[in-house]
């Protein structure tokens, strides 16, 4: 089963993500139908993705137990963002939604490449573009 996220949801969250159109994951609307146009392949596929690189890193019975302190702390009630990282940051001692303010906040995402120059390692960030057509540097990330 996890193979196949892998295969269907990642893949397409990189791909609707490589796009100049795409969107970030946290977005503020003010009407409900700004919620409407929010609420699409990247809010899913993209979240998704995120949340599982975030279950990988947290290792699955931390992230687990986040969880579920999570949903009984907010179980009648609401929550934001914000409070599942706090949460699951609580579980290791680190700052998850420092981290995790990057993949939800900024539209698309980081390809990073390293070389070696001597004794010395380089790494360059930009963002990933699925279209060609516009280089990394006309695209702000």
């Amino acid at each position: 089963m996890w193979n196949m996220f892998i295969t269907n949801e990642y893949s397409w969250s990189f791909e609707l993500d490589g796009m100049t159109t795409s969107h970030s994951i946290k977005a503020d609307v003010q009407t409900s139908d700004e919620a409407d146009e929010v609420f699409d392949a990247i809010s899913y596929c993209k979240c998704a993705s995120v949340i599982r690189m975030l279950q990988g890193y947290l290792v699955e019975e931390i992230f687990r137990q986040g969880l579920i302190k999570y949903s009984n702390n907010f179980r009648y009630s609401n929550a934001i963002a914000t409070d599942l990282w706090n949460y699951l940051g609580k579980q290791k001692g680190i700052p998850v939604a420092t981290i995790m303010s990057s993949w939800t906040i900024e539209q698309g995402f980081p390809v990073v490449s390293a070389s070696r120059n001597g004794d010395k390692l380089i790494l360059i960030q930009i963002r990933h573009l699925s279209s060609r057509k516009l280089t990394p540097e006309q695209v702000r990330f």
